[in-house]
């Protein structure tokens, strides 16, 4: 009980977390059914962010992240149900003058129902595929690559699917660095939902993370490392101050598919379980994970068995977390977040967070439509 009070009072007085996972989803660009052939959109996406992970554990070391990324782009309508989009993601760090990363982005999408589409090019991105925190950080919003691959994205009153392939490294016959790819598949499926508002799905996920390739002289070993989520999920919308109630319990796997592992061992487990509460703008989570030799590749580092900056191993992690987030949307373009989460390790004794703060804005307009 002195474990969670200390942590909630450490969120209180921190707000903590920046980037919830909200203040990122719906930020690409969506088929506009209402248009028509020979349509012209822009479309401005702004996202600026100051995020301080103070992190003090053998797992991971702490770092700052203050920056902005801007995205522009100009979007065609070869017919009423699908489109094309170009233009230029460009990310820079408060301090880091000299570099400013730059990404190209194209992408072609296809709706082949309202509820079906497909996706070529820059994918939706790391928020879209619901992945828990300790499969695919929510940080590489905000200092990865943006996906790029194949997408396709299903929905219905039952049933969500989302499956994607983002090529992370292409190679050119003899290059001495290995190929690098990472392949998902994301279902929820709601065995019951009812006109109270309680709906109950069963998620599913799996990803594979490939390192090796044909057509190099990469002289280390090709591997394959599997990550898989099995689930239940309970949701319930009342109509009260309490928008949403929602518990997620969590087996986790990881598991070395091919190649010789170079981590400790060569499959782990983990056990999650998270509440979560949201208002029209507050929403706070607590959660608690374990883990057994668990390692994901793009994973939040904090829940791995192993150090991501030195020798250093644990069979078994266990840690109690809490989330508290505000989200404020002042219109459907522009929206304010400020939060954070701490992770308490329950063996060491160690106390990890990160707070932080950021403005999203992203508007489209219509600048040419044919008469």
């Amino acid at each position: 009980m002195r474990t969670i009070l200390s942590l909630s009072l450490l969120l209180i007085v921190t707000i903590a977390s920046a980037q919830p996972r909200g203040a990122f989803e719906g930020r690409y660009y969506q088929i506009d059914t209402t248009a028509i052939e020979g349509d012209v959109d822009i479309n401005i996406d702004v996202a600026t962010f100051f995020r301080n992970n103070e992190y003090f554990s053998a797992y991971v070391e702490g770092y700052t992240l203050p920056g902005y990324t801007l995205q522009p782009t100009l979007v065609y309508f070869p017919t009423k149900n699908s489109n094309v989009e170009a233009g230029l993601r460009l990310r820079q760090y408060g301090g880091d003058d000299d570099k400013l990363s730059v990404f190209p982005i194209v992408r072609a999408q296809l709706l082949f129902t309202p509820r079906a589409r497909l996706t070529i090019g820059m994918l939706d991105g790391y928020a879209s595929h619901d992945l828990p925190e300790s499969i695919i950080d929510i940080e590489k919003e905000l200092n990865g690559r943006p996906e790029t691959g194949i997408q396709f994205v299903y929905s219905n009153d039952r049933l969500w699917l989302d499956t994607w392939i983002d090529w992370q490294k292409f190679i050119y016959h003899g290059d001495t660095v290995p190929e690098r790819f990472m392949a998902g598949i994301g279902v929820n499926y709601a065995i019951l939902t009812n006109e109270k508002r309680l709906r109950l799905e069963l998620p599913f996920r799996m990803t594979a993370n490939h390192v090796g390739g044909q057509i190099n002289n990469y002289v280390e070993p090709m591997q394959s490392l599997l990550n898989g989520v099995l689930g239940v999920r309970l949701k319930r919308q009342p109509n009260t101050l309490v928008k949403v109630w929602q518990c997620d319990i969590r087996e986790q796997f990881f598991h070395v598919a091919a190649g010789k592992s170079v981590y400790p061992a060569a499959d782990g487990s983990a056990f999650n379980a998270e509440l979560m509460a949201q208002t029209s703008h507050v929403e706070a989570t607590i959660g608690y994970f374990r883990g057994n030799n668990f390692f994901a590749m793009h994973g939040n580092p904090t829940y791995m068995c192993i150090s991501n900056f030195k020798e250093y191993y644990s069979k078994e992690r266990s840690i109690v977390t809490g989330e508290l987030n505000v989200n404020y949307r002042a219109s459907d373009a522009f929206r304010f977040y400020i939060g954070g989460k701490a992770y308490y390790d329950t063996e060491a004794k160690q106390c990890d967070y990160y707070y932080g703060l950021g403005i999203v804005f992203d508007a489209t307009k219509n600048i040419y439509r044919r008469k």
